[in-house]
């Protein structure tokens, strides 16, 4: 494997005031962590090559989205009815709303005629329509820059045979969608973990982000993919998921599971390792009223419109589906002796209870020099 120009490397750790940092890869060793079997970023399995990608990271936009149609319409609510007597439908609907856009105008000595005002109709429309407008607008500004990712990023593509990741990214400079195939040790994989502290209390969040160096601006990345995790150990999981996928074989994965309710529920029993009997009704009743089920809605329908663009780019580019086909064994790419050795050496660290968050650098296990500049690999 040639050397990245990313300082990057597995088994790197930065410990933070509010959250940490560790690598996985470049050199995708093993990580000693339980692997999950299953994510809702992973759309497709083949026993040669897998992808990852999709609308799966949509469904807590969606909620949020959710949320700013429930609290537009609540507001929009509070100001039509109001306090009995008080709000500007004046208990009588539409048609108090109406005469409310009627003001008195005084035209001569005790003569008061009604007209309309278009003040009191601009002021309605700001009373009214702000909160759902504001709702309407972020939907479908944020709905139309996601469909246009979609339709312009395919999912990455793990091709295990090879050894090898297809990558790809819109080019804003050509309008087109770039592809590029890069060696699947070569892979840069990290999990980070921070804290937020509020008035009610700390809240802890985790990401799981892999991708490729650039040629074109060193030190930057080519593409990558970010994602959603419970925890840093649950990212190590998921991560080991793809790793034992590409070294050990299909077997080690479980299908993509279709994005439905009871499977989501399913899901989160298992992450958190407990029965399906422990998920109470009232936490079913939160996932019914918090958008879950809009979310789910948007990630299929979003997921078969990428995969109609997909086949179409690919039908495109007969290239890039002819490297998607099955390799004869006697044609499959083998690991680097770098790799091999650095497991060995890392099964003996392993044996001793530690896993890859406690092992360090493995290139010190390796006895390469670690210079300054790699120290500080992972700067705040």
């Amino acid at each position: 494997m040639k050397n990245s120009i990313l300082p990057f490397f597995a088994g790197q750790h930065r410990q933070e005031r509010l959250g940490a940092r560790t690598v996985f890869s470049p050199l995708p060793v093993m990580t000693n962590v339980p692997p999950v079997r299953r994510a809702d970023w992973l759309t497709k399995k083949h026993p040669h090559y897998i992808e990852l990608g999709g609308a799966g990271g949509s469904l807590f936009q969606t909620q949020i989205l959710y949320s700013v149609w429930v609290l537009g319409l609540l507001i929009f609510a509070g100001m039509f009815w109001g306090p009995p007597g008080n709000g500007m439908s004046n208990g009588q609907g539409w048609a108090g709303v109406w005469t409310g856009l009627y003001e008195e105008v005084w035209v001569g000595a005790n003569q008061w005629v009604m007209e309309f005002s278009w003040e009191n109709l601009l002021g309605t429309i700001l009373l009214l329509g702000t909160m759902p407008g504001l709702a309407l607008f972020l939907t479908v500004k944020i709905l139309r820059e996601h469909q246009q990712q979609l339709r312009r990023v395919l999912p990455f593509r793990f091709h295990r045979q090879r050894r090898e990741v297809m990558l790809s990214r819109w080019d804003k400079r050509t309008k087109r969608t770039e592809v590029r195939i890069f060696p699947w040790e070569e892979m840069c994989a990290m999990v980070g973990e921070g804290s937020a502290v509020s008035v009610s209390g700390v809240m802890t969040m985790a990401s799981l982000f892999f991708g490729i160096n650039s040629d074109e601006r060193p030190g930057h990345f080519w593409s990558g993919m970010n994602v959603g995790t419970l925890s840093k150990e649950v990212g190590a999981g998921e991560w080991e998921m793809i790793r034992r996928y590409m070294e050990e074989g299909p077997e080690a994965i479980d299908e993509p599971a279709p994005v439905t309710f009871d499977g989501m529920i399913e899901e989160f029993c298992r992450e958190r390792k407990i029965p399906r009997s422990a998920f109470s009704p009232l936490h079913r009743l939160w996932w019914e009223l918090n958008g879950t089920r809009f979310g789910i809605l948007r990630i299929n329908i979003q997921s078969r419109l990428q995969q109609r663009f997909a086949e179409r780019y690919f039908a495109a580019h007969p290239e890039l589906a002819a490297w998607s086909e099955p390799l004869p064994p006697e044609q499959w790419a083998k690991p680097s002796e770098q790799l091999i050795r650095c497991n060995q050496l890392l099964a003996e660290q392993y044996a001793q209870g530690r896993n890859i968050f406690t092992v360090g650098d493995v290139r010190e296990l390796l006895g390469e020099e670690i210079t300054p500049q790699v120290a500080q690999a992972l700067p705040p």
